[in-house]
């Protein structure tokens, strides 16, 4: 293909109704390779052998039970795998190709994760993105305090010294507490630091709590690993919005994420309505509870 022709597809995959046209075509092909062969062929059986392999793997795994809903997650994506691994069978995806089922239903994903990178978002669409997720874009709390701490090494009930220090302090006056309490590992300042290096020495408690404190005075007691502690923040920086364009790959790699689970979502549910899910489940082995969540599960679009 010449420069030129290259040129005028990249163009054309720019365009949104390009875009919409190939999840179209995308939709197309799999219906008609599908054809009119839906009765039989559209029918996936998931029976006691299916159930009781995927409770007996997950608790293997994690040495419990899967709670309802780890349980309903886990059908519905085996059900998913099943249903791509069919589609792609009658796609021929699998030709000269010995990979197992997992690999053959990602190729059916692999083909909505194409149509994403065929079309980047606009300047408009990133923005929008951005400003909708924008919790997702802040920057870090940055405090700078004293720290006086009572340690459970050294104190029966390290939260009543501490609260007892607290009431015979001046709340407002800094030297009243400064250099107090017991000594530890970490240290008792901080300046200008991100919330995410406190918590690396005190834990994300200790930070929560240093969120909710007023600056200038002493405040607590907040409690730790280590113990409790009492602190006097001098300033506290709130979390801000990041400029889009200092992060803007960041945020471009969220939006294709995104977009991908979307089209992929969109897909296995439109492909779900074609096919019929027969159960074989043996009621003697299964609480019926487990068994009426199973048919939820598959029968629920």
């Amino acid at each position: 293909m010449g420069a030129f022709s290259m040129s005028i597809m990249k163009k054309l995959f720019k365009e949104p109704l390009v875009h919409f046209m190939l999840i179209g075509v995308l939709i197309f092909l799999v219906y008609g390779i599908v054809g009119e062969n839906e009765t039989n062929e559209n029918t996936i059986v998931f029976n006691s052998y299916d159930l009781n392999n995927i409770l007996s793997k997950w608790e293997l795994q994690w040495k419990r039970p899967p709670t309802e809903q780890e349980l309903k997650n886990i059908i519905e994506q085996n059900m998913k795998q099943e249903l791509f691994y069919q589609e792609a069978l009658k796609m021929n995806l699998d030709h000269n190709d010995e990979i197992i089922k997992r690999r053959l239903s990602q190729k059916m994903e692999f083909l909505s994760n194409d149509l994403i990178s065929m079309k980047p978002p606009t300047e408009q669409e990133l923005l929008e993105f951005y400003e909708k997720e924008q919790q997702n874009y802040l920057s870090d709390y940055i405090f700078t305090l004293h720290i006086v701490t009572y340690s459970y090494d050294y104190h029966e009930q390290p939260s009543q010294v501490a609260s007892t220090a607290l009431e015979k302090a001046k709340e407002s006056e800094l030297s009243t507490l400064k250099g107090k309490g017991d000594k530890m590992s970490f240290p008792d300042f901080f300046e200008n630091s991100e919330a995410i290096e406190i918590r690396k020495s005190l834990g994300n408690s200790f930070v929560e709590g240093l969120k909710k404190s007023t600056i200038n005075r002493w405040s607590g007691p907040i409690q730790s690993g280590f113990g409790y502690h009492l602190v006097f923040i001098t300033n506290k920086n709130e979390p801000r919005a990041i400029p889009l364009e200092t992060i803007e790959d960041r945020v471009l790699n969220d939006y294709n994420y995104t977009r991908q689970r979307q089209l992929d979502s969109t897909l296995y549910m439109e492909l779900k309505k074609h096919y019929t899910f027969d159960l074989d489940l043996n009621s003697k082995e299964f609480d019926p509870e487990i068994i009426k969540l199973v048919e939820n599960t598959l029968t629920t679009n």
